[in-house]
């Protein structure tokens, strides 16, 4: 332990060889599968002239079964989490992590604060509560101790089990959290209190504390994060799938004379747009160990739709060959055109799923229901109708001089049966 930690050490054993201090924050929250309650105060580290942030976390259930984890910050990404981690043996461990994303939090101790525990109060089969300390914590730059709407998060695992409790213990998906905000103006100790992790009081439900609310305007943990790179993704992927590859499948329908050339061009924009935006995240799930992301929702529907984008270039490629040396459709044809329309309705899905998956603002939502509205009204209305009139004009192969074009026969690819 660093030599600044001494101090601080020394006067907390004393505050908690005399009394516990009484809470200044207190939060609580009860539902069907988590009871918790989380205490808080602050004090001066006169080493630093940081603060130290003292906490007390109790919650229900088995002290061999399970993780709870509270996250100072509005979302993962960013977050200063403290995951309390016992094994079948009733050891427990403190474990300082943090994250660029919805991952698996890691150790980074050359950047978090230095936390440890400093008593088990309770290590019962249906209550656990432990006292713990941040030193300078706001070194961390989501943490701002004079924040009168200060936001964090808490998670709870609830089946897992460690045979052995370590700090770099690879933990589960949280089966429950969420958000809640805190007024740390509130969080000094009251006066001739020592520094000391507070008792809780459960009959007192919560206070300087809430689920609801949100950070105040000049809070810079509630800063808008700007153009990242998940959103440069998800721009990227958007336009892919819901103007690019739709504009390239709609352009064969037109009778334009360079139909094809421009339905190639823009399959080829969307499929770069694809795979570039899949380059942006792909770091991120490496760097941080997260490719058990994959297995779920958003990212795990963005797989499948990587593979379908290889499999609808690689037949659509196997289809125009044949196509110009045959003058007829074939079977490559027929998995080109219902792959391409799989890959559109999909591509649409996932695109509000990823939406909901970051947690974007009203003014996403309203964009992606505007262009699957014009997606809906040209595929389902505008497009039958070039096909018939289209199908009014077909002359047959066999009448074709130039066999060596598609030309208007080609246009037949995506129609509909």
């Amino acid at each position: 332990m660093a030599p600044i930690h001494f101090l601080s050490r020394g006067l907390l054993g004393v505050a908690l060889f005399c009394s516990w201090a009484t809470a200044a924050i207190q939060y609580c929250h009860k539902d069907e599968l988590v009871n918790m309650c989380l205490g808080m105060t602050t004090a001066k580290n006169e080493a630093t002239s940081k603060t130290d942030l003292f906490m007390t976390l109790g919650f229900e259930g088995s002290a061999t079964t399970g993780w709870m984890a509270l996250g100072i910050g509005e979302q993962m990404a960013g977050a200063l989490m403290f995951l309390m981690i016992s094994d079948q043996q009733k050891n427990v461990v403190l474990s300082v992590r943090t994250t660029d994303g919805h991952f698996q939090p890691q150790l980074a101790p050359e950047k978090t604060p230095v936390a440890e525990i400093l008593s088990v109060n309770s290590q019962t089969d249906t209550w656990q509560e432990y006292a713990f300390v941040c030193y300078s914590c706001d070194k961390w730059a989501t943490f701002n101790p004079s924040e009168k709407s200060h936001p964090f998060i808490w998670a709870r695992g609830l089946t897992q089990k460690f045979k052995t409790a370590t700090i770099d213990a690879r933990i589960r998906q949280h089966d429950h959290y969420s958000l809640f905000w805190v007024d740390m103006t509130a969080g000094a100790p009251a006066p001739g209190e020592a520094a000391a992790p507070p008792a809780l009081d459960r009959s007192k439900g919560s206070f300087g504390a809430s689920d609801y609310g949100s950070p105040s305007a000049s809070s810079g943990s509630s800063a808008d994060p700007g153009f990242t790179a998940a959103r440069a993704h998800g721009l990227l992927l958007g336009l892919a799938f819901m103007v690019f590859f739709p504009a390239g499948a709609v352009v064969l329908h037109t009778g334009f004379a360079k139909a094809f050339e421009a339905h190639v061009a823009l399959q080829l924009v969307a499929s770069l747009s694809t795979f570039g935006g899949v380059a942006l995240i792909a770091w991120p799930i490496v760097k941080n160990d997260g490719f058990e992301t994959l297995l779920r929702g958003h990212p795990f529907f963005g797989t499948v739709l990587v593979i379908l984008v290889g499999i609808q270039i690689w037949f659509g490629w196997w289809h125009h060959r044949n196509f110009v040396k045959l003058q007829r459709k074939t079977t490559p044809t027929f998995v080109h055109r219902w792959n391409g329309r799989l890959l559109l309705a999909l591509g649409t899905i996932n695109t509000a799923f990823g939406i909901l998956f970051a947690k974007e603002k009203a003014a996403a939502k309203l964009i992606w229901g505007t262009l699957a509205a014009v997606e809906a009204i040209v595929f389902l209305i505008i497009v039958p109708e070039l096909v018939r009139r289209k199908e009014q004009l077909y002359i047959p192969p066999s009448k074709q001089h130039d066999s060596g074009e598609e030309r208007g026969h080609l246009l037949e690819t995506f129609q509909t049966d």
